[in-house]
């Protein structure tokens, strides 16, 4: 079942990109024929699982190998870590080290807060008990 699925996927896939495609093709004459730039062509490597973009040029997205921790995505993270969240589950793929620096800040961020909040209850009872032992 999940072959027919598969291959049902496949047929649609080459339907739209208007060049139907051997059945024992490779992944770089798939993306070839969606209109891809192999690696030859200068366009890095073949990406044949994402295919062409919405407006029919080749996918452009960065290769991995451009991803690095960054402290600055981890700092915006700390201070907005519902924002960080969203953020890491968008690019978690994409930018895997990026992803990684942006869970740390928020984790970090969600403890400081935590923490800060706590601090606060504790000196908001300890002065409520003690106005009530000097009245």
């Amino acid at each position: 079942m999940a072959e027919d699925k598969k291959a049902a996927e496949e047929e649609l896939s080459a339907a739209d990109s208007g060049d139907i495609a051997e059945e024992g093709a490779s992944a770089e004459e798939k993306a070839e024929a969606c209109g891809n730039l192999s690696a030859d062509e200068g366009g890095g490597s073949v990406r044949a699982e994402f295919g062409v973009s919405s407006d029919g040029t080749a996918d452009v997205r960065p290769r991995f190998g451009e991803d690095k921790y960054s402290f600055l995505w981890g700092l915006l993270s700390f201070f907005a870590p519902v924002v960080a969240f969203a953020l890491r589950n968008l690019w978690r793929r994409s930018y895997p080290m990026r992803a990684k620096s942006m869970l740390i800040g928020s984790i970090l961020g969600i403890v400081f807060y935590i923490a800060l909040f706590v601090t606060a209850i504790a000196l908001i009872v300890t002065r409520v008990i003690l106005s009530k032992r000097f009245m």
